[in-house]
């Protein structure tokens, strides 16, 4: 996982690791839930962070619906995955006081 500067102050997260299969299952897990499927949404996601491990929004979401489940220790630990990849990613030359992700 990379954080990289798009322009004068923004910057994205970026990882040659996402493979466009990766991601369709992602968005496959979106389109799940959109449509009410809560469980293959969760099944898919899990399946992209087994894949994927640095997977950030896989990871966030996973975070989210544990927490509406109430299972606030999975939701902590999910969210704890994401955040540590990102700011593992982030070089020295970002400025947190003029930067937006």
């Amino acid at each position: 996982m990379q954080l990289i500067q798009e322009y004068d102050s923004d910057w994205s997260f970026t990882d040659p690791s996402i493979t466009p299969d990766i991601q369709g299952m992602f968005y496959e897990a979106m389109d799940a839930l959109e449509m009410g499927d809560k469980r293959t949404a969760t099944r898919l996601t899990r399946k992209v962070v087994r894949e994927c491990p640095n997977h950030i929004d896989a990871w966030h979401h996973l975070s989210i619906w544990a927490y509406a489940k109430g299972d606030n220790i999975t939701a902590y630990a999910f969210c704890q995955a994401a955040v540590g990849i990102g700011l593992h990613a982030i070089p020295p030359e970002f400025r947190w006081d003029r930067a937006s992700l």
